[in-house]
């Protein structure tokens, strides 16, 4: 079927829409193929337009018309959705692209909602062989792809991968924070199971040991804690390993300084503790929250640099093999269009 446009960025003006739009322009049309912008505001979208330097589509959109974003997503191949948080804006976006047989690609990082996503539309994009890809931005790509590249060839041997990062200068945008609060506003007893995007007939893998707080992984000699995005990252990995038929275990963690894995680990339990709390967390909505739409500068961005080790292991703790992933530059814009 032809289509106008090769993509289209919905939420194209949020912080990480914008970060998408430039990575597209620089690319150039030879690579990306025509493509769109879109959102609700058309000011907004002609001012983005105007700051990337590229004559394309400015497209206005309302995601509380199905008429709306059946005319948007009938028109490309592919959406690319950083409109969030996607737990209370996504569905129907998701929804328009099965309708459209247009594939889905987000950068949310909210697993209640792709389990929503699954439980409502999986069986159905695969009737229209539409392709219903989330969790494409920094927070899972780079976990789901170590893992990924770690067991290549290894087949059953693989028992367990470990996943361990570093990440200098770390920084979070509004839509991320906002999308935090989503998460802990509309979780269900459902979403509390670690393998919740599990396909309902895969088998379970042996769970992983639990990274409750700072250990020292005698094994790799790291000094360790739980990573921010586990919750997220864990159930996305095993999802994979379950669709590509791949048996064993997956775990992350962090790793650094004593003073940096304590002060990170110490920083996560006391943000859980306090979103766990109704008037605790409308609190922190109304008076920390940074603006959706911004977050880490140019010049902050350009000093961000994730490393990651991957660590392939069979039954007795032997390892198999290992793999080393790191970048160094606004890695936010690539993931959610290269993945």
């Amino acid at each position: 079927m032809s289509r106008e446009f090769s993509l289209i960025v919905l939420g194209a003006t949020g912080y990480t829409g914008k970060l998408v739009c430039e990575y597209l322009a620089r690319l150039g049309s030879s690579k990306v193929g025509p493509w769109a912008i879109a959102g609700r505001n058309k000011e907004k979208l002609d001012q983005l337009k105007k700051e990337i330097g590229v004559n394309l589509s400015v497209l206005v959109a309302d995601i509380t018309s199905p008429s709306s974003l059946d005319k948007l997503c009938a028109s490309t191949s592919v959406l690319i959705s950083c409109a969030g948080p996607f737990t209370y804006f996504g569905m129907p976006v998701v929804e328009a692209c099965v309708r459209c047989q247009t594939h889905y690609v987000d950068s949310t990082g909210e697993y209640n909602f792709v389990r929503q996503v699954i439980e409502k539309f999986h069986e159905e994009a695969k009737k229209q062989r539409v392709a219903l890809v989330s969790c494409c931005a920094f927070g899972s790509v780079p976990g789901d792809l170590g893992n990924y590249f770690v067991r290549q060839g290894l087949g059953s041997e693989v028992a367990e991968v470990k996943a361990f990062y570093q990440v200098a200068r770390d920084g979070m945008s509004g839509g991320t924070a906002h999308s935090v609060m989503a998460v802990h506003e509309s979780c269900g007893l459902e979403d509390n199971d670690p393998y919740s995007l599990l396909p309902k007939d895969a088998p379970r893998p042996p769970t992983a040991p639990a990274r409750r707080g700072v250990w020292y992984d005698f094994s790799e000699r790291r000094l360790t804690g739980p990573s921010s995005m586990s919750d997220t990252n864990e159930r996305i990995v095993r999802r994979t390993n379950a669709l590509l038929g791949y048996g064993g275990t997956y775990v992350e963690a962090i790793e650094g300084t004593l003073g940096a894995v304590v002060g990170a680990t110490i920083t996560k339990y006391m943000m859980t503790a306090v979103l766990a709390v109704p008037f605790l967390r409308r609190y922190v909505a109304e008076n920390w929250l940074p603006p959706a739409g911004t977050g880490p500068t140019q010049s902050q961005r350009e000093g961000l640099c994730y490393k990651c080790n991957f660590v392939a292991t069979d039954k007795s703790g032997k390892v198999l093999r290992r793999v080393f992933l790191s970048d160094t530059r606004d890695v936010t814009r690539q993931a959610a269009f290269t993945s």
